[in-house]
């Protein structure tokens, strides 16, 4: 099984809002290497890949993927894993880039353990790959604020890749790129995710990107998520 969720999650209401608290309720088993998900903003999408990713933790239930299991409520102790020991690659709509790190550095932040910025030099063979693999080389001593739009998500990906994930966790990644961008950065995650073989969970809002890579797609509304 490529995916394997049942989680609950929630968050009460602000003392200072009218709000009503919001609960996610998920329950999910697919196994296809392609799971889009889609839903209203507030839904609680990126909330749940967030869960998924280690970066917040459920309430309860438990996180399988590839037979892998990153979370266990009830296990004794409760078994959660740390973001790294996870081994995902999460890219996030805005990216994450830092701006005070170049390119090549910002991909062998992922290599990296606690906060420690990685070095300018020598490039670690594994960023190397990548750099020339997407076509970043010629800019791996640029910073941030110089790169493109498509340039940013490149590094970004990069940086999930140079892990060797098991699986990858994109929130909206071509949201911030004009059509034709959009179009060449998702054929490109496209020849990859197939030349690896990675189990991909995509967050969009796009009918090409569904149409893509939706082999499998939820729709997440009011904390619940429902098929096709």
């Amino acid at each position: 099984m490529m995916f394997e969720l049942t989680l609950k999650k929630s968050f009460p209401a602000h003392d200072d809002s009218t709000a009503a608290g919001f609960c996610l309720d998920i329950h999910l088993t697919s196994d296809q290497h392609r799971v889009v998900l889609t839903g209203p903003s507030g839904a609680g999408k990126t909330t749940l890949i967030k869960l998924i990713a280690g970066l917040l933790s459920p309430d309860c239930g438990k996180i399988c993927l590839r037979e892998r299991v990153l979370f266990d409520s009830s296990s004794t102790p409760v078994l959660n894993l740390a973001p790294a020991a996870r081994r995902l690659g999460y890219v996030s709509q805005h990216y994450g880039l830092f701006p005070h790190l170049t390119v090549q550095q910002n991909i062998a932040f992922g290599l990296t353990t606690g906060w420690r910025n990685p070095p300018r030099h020598p490039c670690p063979p594994a960023v190397g790959h990548w750099l020339e693999a997407l076509a970043l080389t010629p800019l791996a001593q640029a910073y941030p604020n110089q790169l493109s739009g498509g340039q940013q998500q490149r590094v970004a990906l990069a940086r999930a890749l140079v892990i060797q994930p098991d699986a990858l966790l994109l929130d909206e990644p071509f949201a911030a790129l004009d059509h034709d961008l959009r179009a060449q950065a998702r054929a490109e995650l496209d020849r990859l995710q197939r030349q690896l073989a990675l189990p991909l969970l995509l967050i969009s809002h796009d009918p090409d990107d569904l149409a893509q890579f939706g082999e499998a797609v939820y729709r997440l509304q009011q904390g619940r998520l429902h098929a096709g």
